[in-house]
């Protein structure tokens, strides 16, 4: 988040969401990569047939919630990249979710970062508001909220 605001900030806002969403994208691609070739094969070797299901649900569900979590301004991204690769994702669903959802957040952020020339504005403001309410946009859904007071 600080890299991707300091490019808003040092760039402007579209040139800073460009550089910053390229760069998350091969974030990204690296960390599913060397996942990939590190540990799939071992992975794979290792999951007991129980959970061959949920395997093969990652396959298809595994992008969509990597594109969330990429998009999201606090989502977590490297442990899902890492995931991903030692999964039975394909490269290619993967990366597609990455390359939509990358430059949203780094948009969000770069947006953000080039407001802060002039802490106080109206500019300022409103792009606070907007990074704070796609923050906790997904706290609106009743699902999220009672799966994560479960979790509490």
């Amino acid at each position: 988040a600080v890299v991707l605001t300091a490019g808003g900030l040092l760039f402007g806002a579209p040139l800073g969401a460009l550089i910053g969403g390229l760069g998350l994208v091969a974030s990204a691609l690296w960390c599913f990569a060397a996942a990939r070739w590190m540990g799939r094969d071992w992975v794979q070797s290792r999951i007991p047939a129980r959970l061959r299901p949920l395997e093969e649900r990652a396959e298809s569900f595994g992008p969509p919630l990597i594109g969330l979590a990429t998009a999201h301004p606090m989502g977590v991204m490297t442990p899902l990249y890492f995931a991903a690769g030692l999964s039975r994702i394909r490269l290619v669903p993967f990366l597609a979710a990455c390359a939509i959802a990358g430059p949203f957040r780094a948009g969000l952020y770069a947006w953000f970062g080039a407001q802060l020339v002039d802490v106080g504005s109206p500019r300022f403001w409103t792009a606070t508001a907007v990074l704070i309410a796609v923050a906790v946009l997904p706290l609106a859904h009743p699902r999220v909220r009672s799966w994560l007071l479960v979790r509490s």
